[in-house]
């Protein structure tokens, strides 16, 4: 049995992946940022282990693959489903809302992926959503397409250094 950690998982693609998985047979480990979500059987599976993340908490966010591959026994799969959407054109999206948007869509991820490489299992994998908007990037999300974007350029690298 596939053991996944799925961060993210009470938004709606996280939610959508970690229902799919459990129902394809997989061992689903469930990280959320709504506690009410993560908590509702009828909106994620039951029989899962749970754990509450503040994406500001980037320490709290490297620790999750360790927590899930000691709640399932290992860990051979992670998805990372972290993000906020963001509008408005660059003069008017104030400094607290680019570096929420700058945290949650890019730096918080980095650090899942980043604590769970030592974890995962050879022959492993991580998926990571980043969106549409790293590559047509419309106007007034200038500072969401530049966090999706720092994104994809940091996992780009980590896959070519995981593959050398």
């Amino acid at each position: 049995m596939t053991a996944v950690l799925v961060v993210g998982a009470t938004g709606m693609v996280g939610g959508l992946a970690a229902r799919a998985l459990h129902r394809q047979g997989a061992s689903v480990a469930l990280a959320g940022r709504n506690a009410e979500r993560l908590a509702d059987p009828s909106r994620l599976p039951g029989d899962c282990p749970r754990r509450l993340f503040d994406a500001y908490d980037l320490d709290g966010c490297a620790a999750l693959a360790l927590w899930a591959a000691r709640s399932l026994g290992r860990l051979d799969r992670v998805v990372v489903a972290v993000g906020v959407a963001g509008f408005g054109r660059a003069e008017s999206v104030d400094e607290p809302a680019v570096e929420h948007l700058m945290t949650v869509n890019a730096l918080a991820p980095m650090a899942v992926v980043r604590g769970a490489l030592p974890v995962l299992e050879a022959g492993g994998a991580i998926g990571v959503v980043t969106g549409a908007v790293v590559d047509a990037t419309p106007m007034g999300m200038a500072d969401y397409a530049a966090a999706k974007t720092a994104l994809a350029t940091w996992l780009a690298v980590v896959g070519r250094e995981q593959r050398a």
